[in-house]
């Protein structure tokens, strides 16, 4: 009984935000912009040794694509370097009401990443 309201009051409050908007929204130059970081890339480096873990060399490639709508760009990682093997994954979007970009990244370590700060 609870997941059936749960689900009937999402679908009510989907329906009410989609009924007010009128024509779908469509991406500005801001989002377009984040176009750039779409592909993959591959990296590798020498990371020094902090508080975060200690260093030594790392590689690792990271695939960017559009989300649909064209709104944000999701990015998923993965590589190794002196803490053993890493993934991860990447949003990167354009706060309207903020007029910054921002990201949120998790991986398989404890911390997640937020930006800007």
């Amino acid at each position: 009984m609870k997941k059936w309201f749960f689900t009937c009051a999402m679908v009510a409050a989907a329906l009410s935000v989609v009924d007010g908007q009128g024509p779908p929204q469509q991406p500005g130059p801001e989002n377009k912009a984040l176009e750039h970081f779409v592909g993959t890339w591959k990296m590798e480096g020498t990371m020094k040794p902090s508080p975060m873990g200690p260093g030594g060399s790392f590689t690792g490639t990271e695939t960017c694509r559009m989300f649909d709508g064209g709104f944000h760009v999701v990015c998923d990682s993965e590589g190794s370097g002196a803490m053993g093997p890493m993934k991860g994954h990447m949003i990167l979007a354009y706060d309207p009401t903020a007029k910054v970009y921002r990201y949120f990244a998790i991986n398989n370590m404890a911390a997640p990443e937020m930006g800007p700060r």
